[in-house]
């Protein structure tokens, strides 16, 4: 199970639910694929785009909500989420404030967050080292718990 928290017009989430995606193969792979975004016309073309796509409703369930919410919401519901794709590089790590709280008691695993977002360009090794760390504390921050990813 996939949440796409900030899908816009769904570049992860029909190709991960279309049988017209050339890896697509639903003897195999079973994957459903929560995609949400708050724009409502981002959303409207999410729905449009799973259509044009012949994605499967059933593997395709898509939301018009604030990101904070739907994470809350997966919680809440108990979604048995493995992966969340968070793709908005501008402001994704300040979204990881949201799974404070999240409810991992009913899982044996904790699912992987993917978190897209933009660092300035590293020059050399060293900085490219700054830059990460400064990526990290942002994301350690937001979830509230310094030095995990570190």
């Amino acid at each position: 199970v996939v949440a796409d928290v900030m899908a816009g017009v769904g570049p992860f989430a029909v190709p991960l639910t279309s049988p017209a995606a050339g890896h697509f193969d639903p003897s195999s792979v079973d994957i459903v694929c929560h995609a949400n975004d708050l724009n409502p016309v981002s959303h409207e073309y999410l729905c449009r785009n799973a259509k044009l796509n012949r994605c499967y409703s059933d593997k395709l369930l898509t939301y018009n909500l604030d990101g904070r919410e739907f994470i809350r919401r997966m919680s809440d519901e108990r979604v048995d989420v493995d992966h969340f794709i968070m793709n908005l590089p501008a402001s994704a790590p300040e979204f990881l404030d949201a799974f404070r709280g999240y409810d991992f008691l009913h899982r044996d695993r904790t699912p992987r967050v993917h978190v897209h977002c933009f660092g300035e360009k590293a020059r050399d090794a060293a900085d490219a080292a700054r830059v990460e760390s400064d990526l990290a504390a942002r994301c350690e921050a937001a979830l509230g718990a310094e030095g995990c990813l570190r």
